[in-house]
């Protein structure tokens, strides 16, 4: 497993010098942009990331730029700033389930149940990854002591799971 995860880690830094020459190429390219600011979030690089996406943010008219930099946000627990960057994403009509999905994550960190339930909700509705919507509902019931529905969405996920062979 190390040699395969310092491998990842190599894989990623020469990407990373890849899209760097790229940039200094084509410096108001938004997809070099968009994927070194991937490179740097799996690298754990998140100030360098977010960087690139506010460069994205001067090129582009609408928000969706928004929504890996909030996912960003999510991953250094800073979920006001998730927040403010997914209601942006929303302002702007961006109403996907993936959207809804990170909302309903940013809520249930927050403690906010009762949003988390609704946006979970809607996203299930519009049909987003119907597994990771049902892992986070019983994780948001279970942590709000609804233990009947947070056992019931643990009965979808396990018949989810035979069903498409989905065993994360």
């Amino acid at each position: 497993i190390e040699k395969r995860i310092k491998n990842e880690k190599e894989y990623l830094l020469n990407l990373e010098k890849i899209l760097l020459k790229g940039i200094v190429k084509f410096p108001n390219n938004v997809n070099l942009h968009d994927s070194l600011a991937i490179v740097y979030d799996y690298l754990g690089l998140y100030d360098k990331s977010r960087e690139h996406y506010f460069i994205i943010g001067k090129f582009e008219k609408r928000q969706v730029w928004r929504l890996p930099l909030a996912i960003s946000y999510l991953r250094t627990n800073e979920y006001d700033k998730a927040l403010e960057s997914l209601r942006l994403v929303m302002k702007d009509n961006l109403k996907a389930s993936m959207t809804y999905l990170y909302l309903g994550e940013t809520h249930f960190a927050l403690g906010n149940y009762r949003a988390s339930i609704a946006y979970l909700k809607l996203a299930k509705r519009i049909r987003g990854n119907h597994f990771d919507i049902l892992k986070h509902l019983h994780e948001v019931y279970f942590r709000s002591y609804q233990f009947a529905y947070s056992f019931l969405y643990v009965i979808m996920l396990f018949f989810y799971s035979i069903a498409h062979g989905n065993c994360r």
